[in-house]
């Protein structure tokens, strides 16, 4: 386990720089503190023991949030999901979505516009690609056949060219929106509800009447990873849950990827 060991090192070094650069910017509204450094270092190690727990074989949601982690670190690839970046990632033709070599666990979504929050993106690629699942198109997603078993997709066709496209979190955080591979959204933490407990890299999302919402992947002690202006960035839960008018729900992936 020595390279989840250097993985956490390197993310907790990241997030010491990243916090001190941002408290040192008067204009930038973040909200860095409200205990974070002091939880993030107990919650990266509950992430450590469940990946040594786990090792022989490693869940999916552990999967996705490695795969996170390792885009947080790294400069390049943390800001290509900033607010302000464009660009159409997957681009598909319909034979090549259609034909039978068509392999979903090498394909991302495709991001948003510029200027469109990419958290979405993030967290169904962390899966996709990240865990290894891929992308599961369905039917009810608009698609005209499932692929395997694993995150939502749908896909749009405009002319001969397709594109990919994760659910946004307002629909994530719908109670009756029932998604392939993923369970109904709970309120987190009703102790009744197993399904609403929050686990290391399950999928917490925000909703936003009039806006689409956030979406993130949960770090533990009531943390979450997400894209967000400029980049992927560490962040309270509770900060997210204020700022969406107290709503926060919680799905679980339940897909084999197969």
């Amino acid at each position: 386990m020595m390279e989840v060991d250097a993985l956490i090192q390197k993310v907790l070094e990241k997030f010491a720089k990243r916090s001190e650069a941002l408290s040192e910017s008067a204009d930038y509204p973040y909200p860095f503190g409200d205990n974070i450094e002091q939880r993030l270092t107990p919650a990266m190690d509950q992430y450590r023991d469940l990946m040594q727990r786990h090792a022989a074989d490693l869940l999916p949601r552990l999967k996705a949030l490695t795969w996170v982690f390792r885009m947080y670190i790294n400069e390049d690839y943390r800001v290509t999901y900033a607010f302000d970046i464009k660009s159409l990632g997957t681009i598909l033709a319909k034979g090549d979505l259609d034909a039978d070599t068509f392999d979903p666990t090498k394909v991302r979504v495709s991001t948003y516009n510029e200027y469109n929050w990419k958290c979405n993106k993030l967290v169904a690629d962390a899966y996709a690609v990240g865990a290894g699942v891929g992308l599961s198109i369905g039917k009810s997603l608009g698609g005209t056949k499932t692929k395997g078993d694993g995150y939502p997709a749908m896909y749009e066709y405009q002319g001969n060219v397709c594109y990919l496209w994760a659910p946004q979190a307002n629909e994530l955080t719908k109670s009756d929106r029932n998604l392939r591979s993923l369970t109904n959204a709970r309120i987190p933490r009703v102790r009744s509800d197993a399904n609403a407990l929050p686990e290391v890299g399950d999928i917490m999302c925000f909703p936003a009447e009039g806006g689409l919402g956030h979406s993130s992947l949960y770090l533990g002690k009531k943390l979450i990873i997400s894209a967000k202006t400029d980049g992927i960035d560490i962040e309270t839960e509770e900060f997210e849950t204020e700022m969406h008018d107290g709503k926060a729900r919680l799905r679980k992936f339940t897909g084999s990827g197969k």
